[in-house]
This record gives structure tokens, C-alpha cells and sequence, in this order.
């Protein structure tokens, strides 16, 4: 087999296995598995309301903040977020949030230096809100709350 005809004959093979999990569509029970996936995250009917667990700094004159998911520890955003919501399921915001007060509070980085306290949050966005800019959630409980206690420098 010359060159063109591998090349040809490969390029058919990648084109199938790229299209085959469509089919999956097709089907009245579709049925997702790796290596074959017929990407059901981006065909699946998602709620109009989302429910995120998130960290929030507080300073002395109430303004709010996100905190980023590495100030929990190490890991990706994802994995961190499941560790804040497992937290909160499991009835252990509490010592969740005093760990990450603790971080806080031991950075020499002056980015949180006027934040007072750490808040862990539940809150329930509308999505269609959220992407035209307009992302007040709908609701709004704190889970735990804790002081942050700066180390000498």
C-alpha cells in the first residue's frame, strides 16, 4: 500500500470513529461510555437554576468577595468544589471554614489583608441571568462563617 492510500484509508478510519458515537442519538436508550462518548454534557437539559457552594471574604465594611478555590489547597476548581459541597452536606462547613480563615490569614499576600472574615455559601443562580451579566443569585444562605486571624508578620 502506497502512501495515499494509507493516508486516504487512516483519514476514513479517524472520520468513523469520530462520528460513530452519534448514533448513540439515534437510540431511544442511549448508552455513554469512554472511549465512545455521544457527549451527552453538551446535549443534556440543564435546570434553569444552578446550586454553587462558594467560599466568601468579608472586611470590616461588608463588602463581599469570592475567594479563589486554591485558597482551600491543592487540586483543580472542580475538585475543590466538591470538596466545599461535600463539606456542607456532611455538617462540616464549620471547620471547612475555619481552615480556610486560617489560610487566609497566615498569606502575606496584602490581596485579602482587609478581609475579616470567611463565609462558606450556598447560592442558586438563574443561568439565563447569569449570562446576560445579571448574576444576583436567587437565593442566598450562609453555611459557616469564621473570623480570620492574621499571624505576626
Amino acid at each position: 500500500m502506497n502512501e495515499k492510500s494509507f493516508a486516504g484509508v487512516f483519514s476514513v478510519v479517524v472520520i468513523v470513529l469520530v462520528l460513530l458515537p452519534l448514533s448513540q442519538n439515534l437510540r431511544s436508550q442511549p448508552r455513554d461510555c469512554f472511549p465512545f462518548s455521544y457527549y451527552p454534557m453538551f446535549s443534556a437539559r440543564r435546570s434553569e437554576v444552578v446550586t454553587l457552594r462558594f467560599l466568601v471574604a468579608t472586611d470590616k465594611h461588608g463588602k463581599q468577595t469570592p475567594l479563589p478555590y486554591w485558597v482551600l489547597g491543592r487540586g483543580g476548581m472542580n475538585q475543590i468544589r466538591k470538596q466545599i459541597t461535600r463539606a456542607v452536606k456532611n455538617g462540616e462547613a464549620n471547620s471547612l471554614c475555619r481552615k480556610v480563615a486560617l489560610n487566609v490569614g497566615q498569606r502575606k499576600s496584602r490581596r485579602y489583608t482587609s478581609a475579616t472574615k470567611v463565609t462558606v455559601v450556598t447560592a442558586k443562580f438563574r443561568l439565563s441571568d447569569y449570562v446576560r451579566g445579571e448574576g444576583k443569585p436567587t437565593s442566598w444562605s450562609v453555611e459557616a462563617e469564621s473570623p480570620i486571624r492574621r499571624s505576626p508578620m
